[in-house]
């Protein structure tokens, strides 16, 4: 079934409108026609099937046919040294499509300098979930230094904590039914007072296997790790 996201949520029966830029790639690339079935929602948890009813001006217009039930997903937060701009925006498409709820991005050592396009990293999203059929974009927070990440978000916590490694270290004992935080690296990974800081901090070593992966990848295969249990 195609997929898109929408300004908001309705109710069934109703009809919603697509933005130009949605509605160019429901009706120009994915070519739905009139009376064909769409799932959509509106980035925020929202999920429906509908229909599409009528072409006003360029844009496609829905009409809510049913209300699809979301199952709760599991919190998977994952802190994550900013790469270089092409390999962030792999880890965001990735850890969206592996079941991320939030990323925090981390100005760490081996960052390399640049500025983060807000209006880019919304589209990379937006994009990723369409593609992979969730109904909520993940929260990206960010940057900051890991000071400030402690500062604004570990007093108090009791939630699982991981660092990304190399080798076999797992995650025997480990609480996964609630909130759990993944520290995956830049290119190169932490530095070692970094990584000696994050293990200070509670963060356990979680092993990724014995070859060196990516920051991408690495995102990809924490979060296959955790969500399956």
């Amino acid at each position: 079934m195609n997929r898109l996201l929408v300004p908001g949520a309705a109710n069934v029966g109703e009809r919603v409108t697509a933005d130009e830029a949605t509605s160019h790639h429901l009706l120009g690339v994915q070519r739905v026609a009139r009376g064909g079935s769409v799932r959509v929602s509106d980035g925020l948890g929202w999920s429906a099937d509908a229909q599409l009813v009528d072409v006003v001006g360029g844009r496609a217009v829905l009409e809510i046919r049913a209300i699809v039930v979301q199952r709760t997903v599991p919190e998977r937060i994952i802190l994550l040294g900013m790469p270089k701009p092409p390999a962030l925006e792999e880890a965001l498409v990735l850890g969206t499509e592996a079941g991320a709820t939030r990323f925090v991005l981390v100005r760490a050592a081996r960052s390399p300098p640049g500025e983060l396009r807000a209006d880019r990293v919304e589209r990379v999203l937006r994009s990723a979930v369409t593609q992979c059929g969730r109904s909520t974009l993940p929260e990206v927070d960010g940057p900051v230094s890991l000071e400030q990440f402690a500062a604004n978000e570990l007093p108090g916590g009791v939630e699982a904590r991981f660092v990304a490694t190399g080798g076999g270290a797992g995650l025997a004992g480990a609480d996964l039914a609630g909130r759990v935080w993944i520290a995956v690296g830049p290119e190169g990974g932490w530095d070692a007072a970094e990584q000696q800081w994050l293990e200070g901090c509670g963060f356990a070593p979680l092993g990724l296997g014995p070859h060196i992966l990516r920051t991408p990848t690495a995102v990809a295969v924490a979060l296959g790790r955790t969500c399956g249990g």
